[in-house]
C-alpha cells in the first residue's frame, strides 16, 4: 500500500496550533493504554500510535478526529453544562475546520479513497 500523502507535525485549528506526535505503539498500548491522547495545556499536543496512523483508512481517521475533539471542545470552552446545540455546533465547526482548512485535509482525503475494506 503506497501512501503519497504525509501526516502533518502540526496543525492548524483557529488561532491555535496544535502540535502531533507520533508515538511508538508498544509505549501507547502497554504503558498508556491508549491509541490517542490530547495535552490540553500549552503547548496543545496529541498523541497517536505511530502504527495506527502509518496503517491509514477509517480507523485512522476516527482516532485522528476523536482526539482533535478532546481540543475543540476544550479550547471553545464547551463544557457538561453546554447545551446540545452548542456542544453539536461547536464540534461540526471544529469537523468542517479541520476537513477543509487544516493541514490535515489532504491526508483526510486520500484516507477516505483509500482501497481498504472496512
Amino acid at each position: 500500500m503506497t501512501k503519497t500523502k504525509t501526516f502533518p507535525k502540526t496543525i492548524n485549528l483557529g488561532y491555535t496550533t496544535v502540535n502531533i506526535v507520533l508515538v511508538d505503539s508498544k509505549i501507547s498500548q502497554i504503558v498508556g493504554e491508549q491509541q490517542g491522547c490530547y495535552s490540553g495545556g500549552l503547548p496543545y499536543t496529541v498523541y497517536f500510535d505511530k502504527d495506527i496512523i502509518k496503517e491509514g483508512g477509517p480507523d485512522a481517521v476516527n482516532l485522528v478526529l476523536h482526539e482533535l475533539m478532546h481540543h475543540v471542545y476544550a479550547n471553545y470552552q464547551v463544557d457538561e453544562k453546554s447545551g446540545e446545540e452548542v456542544v453539536i455546533n461547536t464540534l461540526a465547526n471544529g469537523i468542517t475546520e479541520i476537513l477543509f482548512r487544516s493541514e490535515l485535509k489532504e491526508w483526510i482525503i486520500q484516507q477516505l479513497t483509500f482501497d481498504k475494506k472496512i
